[in-house]
């Protein structure tokens, strides 16, 4: 079981986003979707993984020890109305343009993500899912995400996922959009 660290215990390393482009990605993130909650993963010096606790953004903003975690965040949880197909079985570039194909051929909007560390992420944003109870919801992303054959993690709103546009926290490799609809 992995041990959570206190945020100060966190070794930190340079990010693609700036610290304020970072705290304002992620505001904005939470005005445009509801309040999620951020940690930062790293790996110590001798191999442990370390997370810190995780922390509502709303919760952060409010003093600078806060907006310090903001700006370190390399990891989110998933929004309450956002679907992510999450390829890391097999994950060429041909099974992503398959699925995307298959999503633009039901005019589904997505964004798609090399996730930085082995696979990819499809980001669909749904605000029809904040309408229902959250069992229901989950309900209906599993159904999405089996039919695509992907990571059934991804169906809880309490699964961390790499933030986009920020380096992976195994590899030091940015999470970068690789393609979106429409």
């Amino acid at each position: 079981m992995m041990k959570a660290y206190h945020m100060t215990e966190i070794i930190s390393e340079s990010y693609s986003l700036g610290v304020s482009e970072r705290i304002r990605q992620l505001q904005d993130m939470c005005n445009m979707y509801g309040d999620f909650r951020v940690a930062i993963a790293n790996k110590a010096p001798d191999g442990e993984v370390r997370w810190t606790k995780h922390y509502s953004v709303m919760e952060l903003w409010g003093s600078d020890k806060g907006l310090w975690l903001l700006s370190k965040a390399n990891n989110r949880t998933i929004f309450p109305c956002e679907l992510v197909l999450d390829i890391d079985k097999d994950p060429t570039p041909e099974r992503l343009d398959n699925i995307c194909q298959q999503l633009e051929d039901l005019k589904i909007p997505y964004k798609a993500y090399f996730t930085g560390s082995r696979g990819y992420h499809i980001h669909i944003i749904d605000p029809g899912f904040l309408s229902l109870d959250a069992a229901t919801a989950e309900k209906i992303k599993k159904v999405w995400i089996r039919t695509f054959d992907c990571d059934i993690l991804k169906s809880s709103t309490k699964t961390m996922i790499a933030i986009e546009n920020v380096e992976h926290w195994k590899t030091g490799i940015q999470k970068k959009l690789l393609r979106k609809y429409p």
